[in-house]
């Protein structure tokens, strides 16, 4: 008995290969050509809005700012990022204020790390589409200047130890220095007028000067209420964080890397150099932050 005749039906077997491969490649060129043409074209520019895109294109977008040196706070973007290499992004410019779509892009993401994303399922999360959408939030430019940092007569980076004590009493607890290695010690206060929660001021050891102050609100407080107290002015930013912080603890966060995808997203009031540390999941504060600014400390040193 002969062995199975190869020669003849390999041919066969490769051109099925290539139809079907051939096939795939179509399909795909049909795909994306709905995604460009079909439910882009239902966008209409200057007229559509940011909900109109979200119930044609969907949920699961970026929300980015422009480049740092052409950025206008008029605008923000909703990035549909494709999942193959060599596909464009969706782009849709919004107006920041009325929500209307002023322009359409089709152009290749800067880097893969959005694909990478969204290939495992990751999603913009809500606390973002909320700063964006509902308080027409602008990203922080850097440029924007920052004033120091006052809480109730108490200047950070001025006022000392000796001040707080006289301003608001003996602390319901102290963390003294104690040792060398100890860098600063704080005075914790849980009563003080108007405020329902901890107030902590952290004490440089070698100077005595206030060197922060962080509230911490009892119950955290809802998004709106932060903003409603604090009032406009505010800006967000957001960084990946490469080690988790531990939560109501004095001690900074490990090393921040900022990037308009970052994971931890914090409100800025630079006007008043406060700085909102929030949860993405009940988008509350949880820690309100007078501290002077990195170029600000910089200059004190």
């Amino acid at each position: 008995m002969k062995g199975f005749p190869f020669r003849i039906f390999a041919p066969l077997v490769v051109f099925l290969l290539g139809a079907v491969l051939v096939a795939s490649s179509a399909k795909h060129e049909i795909e994306q050509k709905d995604v460009v043409e079909g439910r882009a074209a239902q966008i209409v520019i200057g007229k559509s809005t940011w909900k109109d895109v979200e119930r044609v294109f969907g949920r699961k977008y970026f929300v980015t700012e422009p480049k740092e040196k052409d950025r206008r706070q008029k605008v923000w973007l909703m990035d549909y990022p494709m999942l193959r290499q060599d596909e464009h992004d969706v782009i849709f410019v919004i107006n920041r204020e009325t929500g209307i779509v002023e322009e359409q892009l089709i152009e290749l993401l800067e880097s893969d790390f959005g694909r990478r994303l969204f290939q495992g399922g990751w999603y913009e999360s809500d606390l973002v589409r909320r700063l964006v959408t509902e308080f027409h939030a602008p990203y922080c430019l850097k440029d924007h200047p920052w004033r120091t940092p006052e809480y109730k007569g108490i200047v950070v980076g001025k006022s000392k130890r000796v001040d707080v004590e006289a301003s608001f009493g003996k602390a319901d607890s102290v963390s003294e220095c104690g040792s060398e290695e100890r860098n600063f010690s704080s005075l914790e206060y849980s009563r003080l007028s108007g405020f329902d929660g901890r107030v902590i001021f952290s004490v440089n050891c070698s100077s005595s000067v206030v060197e922060g102050v962080f509230l911490q609100p009892s119950p955290p407080w809802p998004l709106e209420k932060a903003l409603a107290t604090y009032g406009d002015g505010y800006c967000y930013r957001r960084y990946f964080i490469r080690e988790d912080p531990q939560l109501g603890e004095l001690s900074e966060y490990g090393p921040l890397e900022e990037s308009p995808r970052g994971n931890l997203v914090q409100i800025e009031y630079r006007s008043l150099a406060v700085v909102l540390h929030l949860d993405d999941t009940w988008h509350r504060i949880y820690l309100i932050v007078y501290e002077l600014h990195r170029e600000m400390r910089r200059g004190n040193q």
